[in-house]
């Protein structure tokens, strides 16, 4: 990396830029492989760009400043000099990175030796990489150079404050002896409570980012992977999910498989519209009807000559609207599946024949594959994502997934593709969102299981006497 002296000799200076090129050149792959890189904008910039050499606005420039004669004249050249002028937004994104790097290890020789951060030897640590880990968060990587953690973390706030960041988390590394901050620009939200955010019918809170509240709905992700270890946040996001899709949405019908015994879902138990399965066996056979009820759903778009569930209601909302009542046509609403503990379903012993996993694994393949369209949406919860827990076709149909944190790089490559997961701070709630190749760290809102009893309490009384306003309940949230 670049010297961080403050030498100008001539070999160093050469060093120097040389350096710099090839950190324009890392900053430009980094940003197309973690998708930092803002496409939209850039391309915006070439396409304006190029539309003005067409019309020869920049032959202008050039005569204005009196460098006409050196205008690129030839087919080539000119092709050549246009596509560099258009891919000018991406090398200008790619130079201010590298730029902002350049000042970031500047400031870090700086504010190591004003806190006094060196060894016995009088040696500061040393820069090796800043890279991004997603959209908003960034690790830097330092030599230790034999300093203890604790040296570390008691300069946090040193280098929060002279960096203009704020730092997430520090990890040693003693194999290499480096250590990794992870930070951000802006500050990451603690503690969200899901009163604090706005819930719509058919949307799903996935959390807060840096930049503010983070939601998706069944259209964009038709499935959910929930992975994480005990106690990182996953069961509390799958009630708050169930939780919010069931009061908000009156028309959504549930299936819940909990394959702890049925304490997970001890909460949603008594309710209309939903069924909770806290056995193997008849989890299997529940499953099993979904697979006629897929058939049933797609009998029904065809006959009503639609590609979808949406599609559906809107042909029956317009026939209503002009013709002042219904169509002719069946109709179904979305049911939501989630399956807890998948890994307790799909792998063959114990409780489970072997006979019974192969038949799961054949129908959530099923519904992951079909039920987009007919509104059998899945949500699959597990802390062992590995292919023996998880078949990987399933897995590839699931859009979005919330990974908390993961206790090995391994774990987190399976969930993410990457060991971002592993790199997560220590605090619960706090997880990756991805949703399709698009990754970034979110905190999701917690829901303890009293509130969530408070919120879902009017819809057991309703059910008790017979009555059906759910509508009511919304105000509980």
């Amino acid at each position: 990396m670049a010297n961080l002296t403050n030498k100008k000799d001539p070999v160093d200076q050469l060093v120097d830029t040389v350096t710099f090129l090839l950190d324009v050149f890392h900053e430009f792959l980094a940003g197309i492989w973690m998708g930092t890189l803002p496409w939209l904008q850039c391309s915006i910039w070439g396409i304006a760009v190029g539309i003005l050499c067409i019309f020869d606005f920049d032959f202008l420039l050039w005569s204005k400043i009196g460098v006409a004669k050196w205008y690129p004249d030839a087919l080539v050249d000119r092709s050549i000099y246009i596509s560099i002028l258009m891919c000018s937004g991406f090398i200008m994104w790619a130079i201010y990175r590298a730029a902002v790097k350049m000042g970031l290890m500047r400031r870090l020789t700086s504010t190591f030796q004003s806190i006094s951060l060196k060894n016995s030897l009088g040696q500061l640590p040393q820069f090796i990489k800043d890279e991004p880990l997603d959209a908003q968060t960034r690790r830097l990587r330092l030599t230790k150079r034999c300093l203890p953690m604790e040296r570390f973390q008691a300069a946090k706030s040193a280098l929060e404050s002279s960096l203009q960041i704020f730092i997430d988390d520090m990890k040693d590394n003693r194999k290499s002896g480096t250590i990794d901050i992870i930070y951000a620009k802006e500050p990451m939200p603690e503690n969200i409570l899901l009163e604090e955010m706005q819930i719509k019918p058919g949307s799903l809170i996935v959390g807060e980012t840096r930049s503010g509240p983070l939601t998706t709905d069944f259209n964009a992700t038709p499935h959910l992977l929930v992975a994480g270890q005990t106690g990182g946040g996953k069961s509390t996001c799958i009630r708050q999910w169930i939780t919010t899709l069931y009061v908000s949405n009156p028309s959504y019908e549930f299936t819940l498989i909990d394959l702890k015994g049925g304490l997970e879902f001890q909460t949603f138990e008594n309710l209309p519209r939903l069924k909770v399965n806290g056995s193997v066996s008849l989890a299997v056979d529940q499953l099993c009807t979904f697979e006629e009820e897929i058939e049933r759903r797609m009998k029904i778009l065809k006959q009503a000559e639609v590609k979808d569930l949406d599609g559906l209601h809107q042909k029956i909302a317009k026939a209503i609207k002009t013709q002042g009542e219904s169509p002719k046509v069946q109709t179904f609403y979305r049911h939501i599946i989630v399956v807890d503990e998948a890994a307790e379903l799909f792998l063959s012993g114990g409780d489970v024949s072997s006979k019974e996993a192969q038949k799961a694994r054949v129908v959530i393949s099923k519904i992951a594959r079909q039920g987009r369209a007919v509104g059998l949406n899945l949500i699959i919860g597990t802390q062992r994502p590995d292919s023996n827990a998880l078949d990987s076709q399933v897995k590839a149909n699931l859009i979005g997934k919330i990974c908390f944190q993961m206790s090995d790089q391994y774990s987190s490559q399976v969930v993410l593709g990457n060991a971002r997961a592993r790199d997560l701070p220590a605090v619960a709630g706090r997880a990756i969102w991805q949703n399709g190749m698009q990754q970034i760290e979110i905190q999701v809102p917690y829901l303890s299981i009293e509130r969530a009893e408070q919120i879902l309490k009017p819809h057991r009384i309703i059910s008790e006497v017979g009555g059906n306003k759910n509508d009511e309940s919304r105000e509980d949230l």
